[in-house]
């Protein structure tokens, strides 16, 4: 008998006696099948009960995972929270509470336009009971959970007014909306010659870009002569907000361009025309939680020379992501998933960290530790839960120093919460010439990363691509 023979009858007895079938791979069931076939049969005979939609979906999630880090399945009943912090909003009553001293927490901000101020609710009520439930000595992120809910349920609170007597108010859970401008602010000083003006963006989320638009026309009507545009653990967003944000900033020219699977899906983003603050003296803040959208802006800015960067090198996050509904309104979750990469206009300035990652250098390398990071991340929460009602209102203030931040104790500035980058940021723009002597002097990062790197295209190039129609050929079916 002829050995390739031998061996297909010797494979097949073996497959039958082990029990396993010996049909091609091109039969087994299809995936639906399989997966339901081994989610019935671990909730039927796994040694420990188990929750299998919770399963099933943790099971999704690390799938996809496996593609990149930036793509996962996002289950129903966290749409509406994902849906939120894209779109600047979350769902509840509209309420900021102050801190926990007293013996019932009390409201420190009413949202203006919230369900709560419809509800007549008011600041420096006390809450005594959520839903019938005392809430004496609970901590905030129980509160919080006591408070948030879906969209158009109805939590009852027990409130005490001053001197009144304690009652019930009920309030219907609504989507609150907030901005993602944390903090509009006008620096003096009178050595300076003129006032500088700071906006920081904690996401790139639905009307950023309006909003920065707005910060910072307020700033230059009350006086700033150059504008700090604060990115620091900003993570990205939307990346028309992003653009959008860019070409307030740029004369012309690109500003990123993305590759996707398909080369006819390829898109380059342009300033198509000048921006409303093309000549006013620019600095932007980075570090390492500076993502996505965040370094794009920040990287446009600097390839075209518009813009000081500051701080540390940015995070290295250089995708972008589409949303897909899986089912009516969500009911099925919804698909986070990767199709396209970020490239900034002059390629030669990407500098490849020994992490793999691409990331922005800055101009001016201020290193912060990260005790200090989430100090300034928890100052800057405070900012906005202040400014809620008017978070694009010009706050003036004094020009901060080192020495301020440490006159509490003895220590160095930095254990006493001195932002060191925002300080260096102000003390640069209030010099022209040191701006502008800064701003032309290569960085050594990237001038090392030019070297034996391939030629880049032209944005004549890049423009003629981007208005060519695709061949049909080249098009998704």
């Amino acid at each position: 008998m002829p050995r390739i023979v031998l061996a297909l009858l010797l494979g097949a007895a073996t497959a039958l006696l082990c029990g396993v079938p010996a049909a091609p791979a091109d039969r087994r069931a299809p995936r639906g099948v399989l997966v339901e076939r081994v989610l019935g049969e671990i909730e039927r005979l796994y040694v420990v009960e188990q929750d299998i939609d919770a399963l099933f979906e943790d099971g999704l999630d690390l799938m996809v995972r496996q593609l990149d880090p930036n793509t996962r399945y996002i289950p129903p009943s966290e749409v509406e929270e994902f849906e939120g912090e894209t779109e600047g909003y979350y769902v509840g009553i509209g309420i900021v509470l102050g801190p926990l001293t007293g013996e019932y927490p009390t409201i420190q901000t009413v949202f203006r336009s919230g369900p709560a101020a419809a509800a007549g609710l008011a600041a420096n009520d006390e809450i005594v009971r959520i839903e019938r439930r005392d809430v004496r000595g609970l901590a905030i992120a129980e509160l919080k959970a006591l408070l948030q809910g879906p969209t158009d349920t109805v939590v009852v609170l027990t409130i005490r007014r001053a001197a009144e007597a304690p009652r019930e108010i009920a309030v219907t859970r609504k989507h609150v909306k907030f901005s993602s401008i944390t903090s509009v602010q006008i620096y003096e000083d009178p050595a300076w010659r003129h006032a500088i003006g700071y906006v920081r963006a904690a996401q790139f989320q639905e009307s950023t870009g309006l909003d920065v638009r707005k910060a910072c026309d307020n700033l230059r009507r009350a006086g700033a002569g150059a504008l700090i545009l604060d990115l620091r653990r900003n993570g990205g967003g939307l990346l028309d907000q992003g653009v959008e944000v860019a070409r307030l900033f740029l004369r012309d020219g690109m500003i990123l361009r993305t590759r996707a699977r398909r080369s006819s899906e390829d898109k380059v983003y342009f300033a198509e025309e000048p921006g409303e603050f093309l000549n006013v003296p620019l600095a932007v803040l980075i570090d390492g939680g500076s993502a996505s959208a965040a370094e794009f802006v920040a990287a446009a800015l600097q390839d075209h020379g518009r813009a000081l960067l500051i701080g540390e090198p940015s995070f290295g996050k250089w995708t972008t992501q589409i949303v897909l509904d899986l089912g009516p309104r969500g009911g099925n979750g919804m698909l986070k998933l990767t199709t396209a990469s970020f490239h900034r206009q002059n390629e030669r300035r990407a500098v490849v960290g020994t992490d793999g990652k691409q990331h922005v250098h800055p101009h001016v390398l201020i290193e912060t530790d990260e005790a200090l990071a989430d100090s300034l991340e928890a100052k800057w929460i405070d900012e906005q839960l202040a400014r809620i009602n008017d978070p694009l209102v010009v706050k003036r203030s004094r020009a901060p120093t080192y020495l301020e931040s440490a006159s509490a104790g003895t220590g160095t500035a930095a254990a006493h919460g001195a932002d060191g980058v925002l300080i260096r940021a102000l003390a640069i723009l209030s010099q022209p010439e040191d701006y502008e002597k800064l701003l032309a002097t290569p960085i050594p990062e990237i001038a090392a990363a030019r070297r034996g790197d391939p030629r880049e295209e032209s944005e004549e190039t890049l423009r003629a691509r981007a208005e060519t129609p695709a061949r049909e050929s080249e098009r998704r079916p």
